[in-house]
């Protein structure tokens, strides 16, 4: 199990630090992200990696495209990515309204 803080950037901040199995999947942490934050399960979203200024980088995607190295969800482990060496990504919601989330390693 690993400890995660999620911060919605805005106005006012929010945050929540919650507890999850470190085997899971990013796809599995969207599915929780929308359920901690009651957000609609059907808007598009992705991570990103980031540099030590959170300028983001590579973009892992909800579903599969056809860009050369494109990363996918469902194929990256939570802490292949999200680790005490890498402790900060980016998890962007809805395009539309692009809402960023900044997500540490705790």
């Amino acid at each position: 199990m690993i400890i995660l803080r999620i911060t919605l950037e805005s106005e006012v901040d929010v945050i929540r630090e919650f507890i999850i199995n470190e085997k899971l999947n990013l796809e599995e942490l969207h599915l929780e992200i929308i359920k901690i934050f009651s957000l609609d399960k059907f808007e598009m979203a992705s991570f990103f990696l980031t540099d030590d200024n959170l300028n983001l980088l590579q973009e892992i995607t909800l579903v599969e495209t056809e860009e050369e190295n494109n990363m996918v969800m469902k194929n990256v482990k939570i802490t292949s990515i999200l680790n005490a060496s890498n402790p900060s990504i980016i998890y962007i919601y809805d395009f539309m309204n692009m809402w960023r989330f900044h997500i540490q390693f705790v």
